[in-house]
């Protein structure tokens, strides 16, 4: 998450999400700036993240189904 600053945008929150290859295990992380905690941004974070997995499992399954 970005905010627009005088000098440019500056992050303000971070999340990534990484999967255990090969199987449905994962791990997630948030960071929030501290003046922006207790906003919601992290949960907001953490609900994209879980939107995108939840994207590329589906696209992924569509893929199995197309090359058999």
């Amino acid at each position: 998450a970005t905010e627009s600053a005088g000098a440019g945008p500056k992050i303000i929150g971070v999340g990534r999400l990484r999967r255990v290859f090969g199987t449905k295990d994962g791990e997630f992380a948030v960071l929030v700036s501290d003046e922006y905690q207790g906003h919601g941004l992290g949960t907001e974070l953490v609900r994209q993240l879980m939107f995108q997995e939840k994207l590329l499992h589906e696209i992924g399954d569509a893929l199995e189904v197309l090359e058999t």
